[in-house]
């Protein structure tokens, strides 16, 4: 459970769908011909698909999905599947693939049948919601959010894309809840902020602002406890060496490091630096991009 927490998306990206029980057929390190790296094998080295065997058509899915050829490692899975080939890999590769290539309801689709083959596969049926919605279909990919969460009710992350989900079709009553579940399971800081945003959307502003004051705590605990494990543990900051006079505003600084042109980032430092005369007078804002 924490290899997958810690490295199972990075996997199923890479084309490797997370495995229950006993590996599949095919299901395992990807493999090339010594001459031929797995990039120049997706791009048309070693077998092809007309002459390759069952177990060689996942191969060159697998790498093609990790190149990022969509197109031929959806046309590979098909081949497989008119080959009279099929399983929970392949299903769910060819969904991999559509989605890649922008193909969203036959993606949810091609993960329906996936699911279909391990019906408490977790990963196939989060990802049968997460193509739905995609392929905007609202009401399905409610109902497939509410299938897995039956079937996994301690997936914290499930709650979380469920009820970011929600947020975003103005239902902020169930996503609150559901952020909140996510919340119970599994305190991180990205689903403090969907769920003060949900409570604040929703106009429970209150409950928006005590939610903010947990989250600054929780951010507060993280940074201390990321400090006493750091090796900086035993720096202190020495007394000032000028007390500080109001009247040198330049020498008095606040000072911000920007992220980019996200307006995010830039909205709120325009903000800043209008009120922070007004909040902290004697000081200038100073911004590092």
């Amino acid at each position: 459970a924490v290899f997958d927490a810690e490295a199972g998306e990075l996997l199923a990206t890479l084309g490797y769908p997370r495995q229950r029980g006993t590996p599949l057929p095919g299901a395992g390190v990807i493999t090339a011909p010594a001459q031929a790296s797995p990039v120049a094998a997706a791009r048309g080295a070693g077998p092809t698909d007309a002459n390759a065997s069952p177990l060689e058509l996942l191969r060159l899915a697998r790498m093609r999905i990790a190149s990022g050829d969509w197109q031929s490692a959806a046309k590979t899975l098909r081949s497989a599947l008119a080959s009279g080939q099929d399983g929970f890999e392949l299903r769910y590769l060819l969904g991999q693939s559509l989605r890649g290539g922008g193909n969203h309801a036959a993606a949810a689709e091609a993960f329906r049948a996936a699911a279909a083959f391990d019906p408490t596969h977790r990963d196939a049926q989060l990802m049968v919601a997460v193509t739905l919605k995609e392929a905007e279909q609202p009401d399905a990919a409610v109902a497939a959010y509410q299938r897995l969460l039956e079937v996994h009710p301690e997936f914290a992350n499930g709650w979380c894309l469920y009820g970011v989900f929600l947020k975003g079709m103005k239902r902020y009553p169930e996503a609150i809840g559901a952020l909140r579940e996510s919340l119970r399971l599994r305190e991180d800081i990205p689903t403090h902020n969907a769920l003060v945003m949900a409570l604040e959307e929703g106009g429970q502003t209150d409950e928006a602002i005590e939610e903010g004051g947990r989250l600054l705590d929780y951010k507060d605990r993280q940074a201390m406890q990321a400090f006493e494990n750091s090796s900086f543990r035993d720096r202190r900051i020495d007394p000032p060496a000028r007390v500080f006079n109001y009247k040198t505003p330049n020498r008095n600084i606040i000072a911000f490091s920007l992220w980019g042109e996200d307006p995010v980032y830039v909205h709120g430092a325009i903000v800043n630096a209008r009120i922070a005369p007004n909040l902290y007078y004697g000081w200038r804002t100073r911004f590092y991009c």
